[in-house]
């Protein structure tokens, strides 16, 4: 069993506190047992619970290796998921998983994520799939830059 932790920088104009929407993550991940890395990304749905088969827990993802047929688990952390709120776009933590047999290896960046204006007004419908948003706050007649999103996987204890 491993804790793992997502963790994403970004430069940003005219907005704070970015969050995803939705608590879905796409991720491929490596075999524990096996070394194999999936080719399609997996939805680790942290609002979903599917039994593990075998045991009388639940997990919110569990898949069967393609290579060695061995079963591996992921929870999201519940009350784990962080807004970027940092000026100097150092890495900040976004989301930790707990993952038993798998290893988390690439997070493809997707679904909705919002902010908030310099006035503290919601901006939303961001989309990241390109690592970079513009939009205008018309609140405060400013435009809005995210570029240069990255991000890498640590492993937490």
């Amino acid at each position: 069993m491993g804790r793992f932790q997502i963790q994403w920088k970004m430069y940003k104009e005219n907005v704070s506190k970015i969050k995803p929407v939705d608590n879905e993550w796409e991720i491929k991940f490596k075999c524990e047992k096996c070394d194999e890395i999936s080719n399609t990304f997996a939805v680790v749905d942290g609002d979903e619970e599917m039994e593990i088969p075998g045991s009388r827990g639940v997990s919110n993802l569990v898949i069967k290796c393609k290579s060695c047929k061995s079963n591996g688990n992921v929870n999201i952390e519940k009350n784990s998921i962080q807004a970027y709120d940092d000026e100097n776009e150092n890495f900040k933590p976004l989301v930790n998983m707990e993952c038993r047999g798998l290893i988390p290896e690439e997070w493809n960046i997707s679904g909705m994520f919002e902010g908030e204006g310099s006035s503290e007004n919601k901006i939303e419908e961001i989309e990241l799939e390109d690592r970079e948003w513009s939009g205008y706050d018309e609140e405060n007649d400013a435009a809005i830059l995210i570029s240069d999103v990255d991000y890498q996987i640590k492993k937490i204890k």
